[in-house]
């Protein structure tokens, strides 16, 4: 697989790969529920997720944006992100999705753009499996961009699908004619759409 690259696996520190031959392939299928993603959220993708939201592992965000590019649609006018709250930004000096969204973009040569913007709130992760179903509150950033377009939303992790719905929705009333959403990794049960 073309795509390893780094010093050693996130999840089994083996020398030679961001992830290794042998983690990859014991990855969990994502299921067919709710929007694409390249694995479910257990075991060896539960530990490349915190490898790279909570550990600082940027370099995966290319890696990944590889095996990402084989569920992208034909098509694409935009790829954005659904942006994780200002407090997360700030404490951890980086956005996940917007790293993701921005390798995946130039991977597949489509432009990658802030559509989004996350209105003060608390954060999903923590928060009661009620709390979650209502999601993030967003805002259309420049919706002007949104005319017509047809856009990929990508996030780290899909749980109750949530927050990429409430994504979708808002650049649908900006304008997109189609919003498609990915995600890294999913958990098996989502809510029902």
């Amino acid at each position: 697989m073309g795509w390893f690259v780094g010093p050693e696996c996130v999840v089994c520190s083996a020398r030679g790969a961001a992830v290794c031959e042998s983690c990859w392939q014991s990855l969990d299928p994502p299921g067919t529920e709710g929007p694409r993603a390249l694995f479910a959220y257990t075991g060896a993708g539960r530990d490349i997720v915190a490898a790279l939201k909570f550990r600082g592992r940027r370099r995966l965000a290319p890696f990944l944006a590889g095996p990402l590019a084989t569920l992208t649609p034909a098509g694409l006018s935009l790829v954005t992100w659904a942006p994780t709250s200002l407090a997360r930004r700030s404490a951890r000096g980086f956005d996940q999705a917007e790293l993701l969204a921005v390798a995946l973009a130039k991977r597949i040569g489509v432009p990658a753009q802030s559509a989004l913007a996350r209105a003060p709130g608390d954060p999903q992760t923590g928060l009661s499996k009620t709390a979650r179903h209502r999601g993030p509150t967003f805002v259309a950033v420049g919706p002007s961009l949104m005319n017509g377009a047809k856009v990929l939303v990508v996030d780290d992790v899909v749980t109750t699908g949530a927050t990429l719905e409430a994504a979708r929705v808002v650049l649908l009333e900006a304008g997109a004619t189609e919003v498609i959403t990915m995600a890294v990794a999913k958990t098996a049960k989502l809510r029902p759409t």
